[in-house]
């Protein structure tokens, strides 16, 4: 039982010592669970809105609730701001489930020529 205690002892202080700000550098967080209204949150410090686009739809998700994109026109619109002019490497991700592969390519984050940002799974943004 001593050698159980020191050991779990010793991985909670290296748990500790190893943690990550998680939300350094983030620039967007945006679950899109609302599950109603016509607006999304994002979570990280800059606190941006989206705007759904077309007849994008609330649905019971995986975890809780989500979005669905049934056509090339349903989407999130964020507008455009400083934080999004990003230079070098960065890491984009999602979480999305594909009833149907799309004919050619899914776009799921891109930019409008006005540097408007937009969230979908289609074959535009």
């Amino acid at each position: 039982m001593k050698i159980f205690s020191i050991i779990t002892l010793c991985l909670l202080l290296c748990a500790a010592l190893s943690y990550a700000d998680l939300t350094e550098g983030l620039v967007l967080y945006m679950p899109l669970d609302e599950g109603s209204g016509t607006a999304t949150q994002d979570f990280s410090a800059n606190g941006f809105e989206g705007e759904l686009k077309g007849n994008a739809k609330w649905i019971e998700g995986q975890h809780g609730n989500a979005l669905q994109f049934a056509a090339a026109a349903d989407h999130v619109l964020i507008e455009d701001d400083a934080a999004f002019h990003l230079e070098g490497a960065i890491t984009q991700a999602a979480w999305v489930q594909l009833d149907r592969l799309p004919g050619a390519h899914a776009i799921i984050f891109g930019t409008r020529q006005d540097g408007q940002l937009g969230i979908s799974v289609s074959g535009s943004v």
